[in-house]
């Protein structure tokens, strides 16, 4: 006898067509329909076989089923993994009773410690998830704890499926990192497990992710504005000052950067008033990872103090390179934690706001935000 395990649909369909003993040629005729039901693996029973040959023939069937089901295409990868998370389940950060009200944990739950407040990160990153792939849906999603692949041939799609999560997860207080590449994807339709995704973009993507960078980019590979531009160069010419080279200090390698946090809207990138108002909205996202105590429990361990002041730094850097404006913004040093309240983000937020709305445009199109008084 040999016995394998059977989801209660297959032992169902084994009792319907009483294939208790069922000889290998009678067998034949239903086994598509038993390789059918091999991909659910809720087993709680156990349908045994007489004979080897016929296992194996069922276990070369199902192989086969599988590798039909297979999907080869090319397009973008995005890999994205919450900062700190590992340290915040594994109870190396000292939560206080603050971070829970901050985060509304429950006081109920708050006995639980680090992961009960882990658990509501994590509950926030899917909803964030869900949202995005409900505004993008031929787009692919699936998370991993902590991380999320998100895959399409729709490449334009994928920016902005990467773009949404990205500015979503820092301005709910989730501190993320990505990678995203070009190339080929191997996808199943397994929905019991979670869809199987493998091939080069995959694992690119990840390695991008883990290549050291500090804080909330996201790094992409050269194809990945080559192969934009050949899939809808409208859109690239949109965004394409977003696409610019980053010097890993760790290494100092020069990778490509997306410059997601330059911009909410992603409009008007090319006109003065569009450049001022995404000026406006970076300053902002910077000034909530400066100012905004839902980061306090990232601060609290030293990798995780570099990773947000890394991210403050250059998320209101004064640089020229994508955008010809001048501010007053240029944060260098992080503020002490009795500093990082919501009034204080408010506050500096509509000084931010109040400013751009007397910015002075010069003759060649400079722009400058007016000057500290």
């Amino acid at each position: 006898m040999y016995p394998i395990r059977l989801s209660h649909s297959e032992v169902l369909f084994v009792d319907k067509h009483k294939l208790t003993h069922y000889n290998a040629k009678q067998f034949l005729s239903v086994q598509f329909k038993i390789w059918k039901y091999f991909i659910n693996f809720k087993s709680i029973s156990i349908f045994k076989f007489e004979n080897l040959s016929l296992f194996k023939t069922i276990l070369i069937g199902y192989k086969q089923y599988i590798m039909m089901n297979l999907k080869n295409l090319k397009g973008f990868v995005f890999y994205v993994d919450i900062l700190g998370f590992t340290a915040l389940t594994q109870d190396k950060i000292q939560l206080t009773e603050d971070d829970f009200n901050i985060w509304q944990v429950s006081k109920h739950f708050q006995t639980s410690g680090n992961q009960e407040f882990a658990a509501n990160i994590l509950i926030l990153f899917r909803e964030i998830l869900t949202n995005c792939q409900n505004k993008y849906p031929k787009v692919n999603f699936t998370q991993l704890s902590d991380c999320a692949f998100v895959w399409s041939e729709n490449m334009k799609d994928v920016i902005l499926s990467c773009h949404t999560i990205m500015w979503d997860c820092l301005q709910n207080g989730i501190l993320c990192r990505g990678g995203i590449a070009y190339g080929d994807i191997i996808e199943d339709h397994n929905s019991n497990l979670g869809q199987m995704l493998l091939g080069n973009a995959v694992s690119k993507a990840v390695k991008l992710e883990q290549a050291g960078a500090k804080g909330c980019r996201v790094l992409m590979d050269q194809e990945v504005p080559i192969s934009l531009h050949d899939y809808d160069s409208a859109f690239y010419l949109e965004i394409y000052h977003l696409f610019q080279p980053f010097e890993n200090p760790l290494d100092y390698q020069i990778y490509d950067e997306f410059k997601w946090y330059y911009s909410q809207g992603l409009k008007d990138l090319n006109t003065a008033k569009g450049i001022i108002q995404a000026t406006v909205e970076r300053l902002c996202l910077a000034a909530k990872l400066q100012y905004h105590p839902r980061f306090n429990w990232n601060v609290r361990t030293k990798e995780g103090y570099i990773h947000v002041k890394s991210s403050m730094r250059f998320t209101s850097a004064n640089e020229q390179n994508v955008f010809n404006i001048e501010h007053t913004f240029d944060w260098k040093e992080m503020v002490n934690l009795k500093t990082r309240t919501e009034t204080n983000y408010i506050r500096i937020s509509k000084k931010i706001q109040d400013e751009a709305s007397s910015c002075a445009i010069t003759k060649r199109g400079f722009i400058k935000f007016p000057p500290i008084p």
